[in-house]
């Protein structure tokens, strides 16, 4: 269960996951004017959407959300409005490790002028020593390539995706999302692909016709790629959800 909010540039989105219930408009301040007409807005069963606040309304009614112990979350907009059609937590970002989470909050405290320069760059560098040292956990691995996958996996036209999408770029999603470094990366994707396979594939450029069977040769390219095997591969696709049935 969780209880999240969302700013993205001038727009809102407050969320629930699981049983948890979305706060109700009248436990919210009306002097916020968040429901007015004048802010466009839309309301699902899980989350609900807001458009073109302004800025100070956006500071307060994240306080408010605070109190009534709603987490400030990193999420991108397209992700949150697969959510408000499908309520797929899938769509959503793995819970935020609690480093990563611990250095948000020391940059907003920089920001809001409760800490010095000098202060801030200290903790900044004892908190991203400390990350350096840590592994990336598995399974949120997992869940965040995933989720930049099917992310990246768009529609060409309806009822046709991409399916195999570069992983230069799943890479880059991931990494930010996680920070974590390239080589982190490569890694955990080897690993991934050992334990589930016949659910993913990848290979030196997208067949015409996607088939987990089909096994394509590399071309010659200025990209990373990944190198497995001793072959370098620039597409992934995944076939299948990546839980249960994995080779162990």
């Amino acid at each position: 269960m969780g209880k999240f909010y969302t700013i993205t540039q001038d727009s809102f989105y407050i969320y629930v996951t699981e049983d948890d219930q979305l706060i109700s408009p009248k436990d919210m301040p009306p002097l916020l004017g968040l429901y007015e007409a004048k802010h466009p807005w839309k309301w699902a069963n899980k989350i609900v959407i807001m458009n073109r606040l302004p800025e100070e309304t956006l500071q307060q009614a994240a306080t408010i959300l605070e109190i009534h112990d709603y987490e400030r979350r990193n999420a991108d907009e397209q992700s949150l409005e697969h959510y408000f059609v499908t309520q797929d937590q899938a769509y959503l970002p793995p819970k935020e490790p609690p480093l990563l989470r611990t250095l948000r909050k020391l940059e907003e405290a920089f920001k809001d002028g409760r800490l010095s320069e000098g202060v801030y760059r200290q903790q900044k560098e004892i908190l991203e020593r400390e990350l350096v040292g840590q592994k990336a956990d598995f399974d949120i691995f997992t869940a965040t390539t995933e989720r930049c996958y099917q992310r990246l996996n768009v529609e060409l036209r309806p009822g046709l995706k991409l399916v195999y999408v570069d992983i230069d770029q799943l890479r880059s999603d991931v990494c930010t999302e996680m920070g974590i470094s390239e080589d982190d990366f490569d890694d955990l994707f080897r690993v991934m692909l050992h334990k589930f396979v016949g659910k993913m594939e990848v290979c030196g450029a997208p067949p015409t016709m996607p088939s987990p069977t089909t096994i394509r040769s590399h071309a010659i390219r200025e990209e990373r790629g990944l190198e497995l095997d001793g072959k370098l591969y620039y597409y992934i696709a995944i076939f299948e959800p990546l839980k249960g049935d994995e080779k162990n």
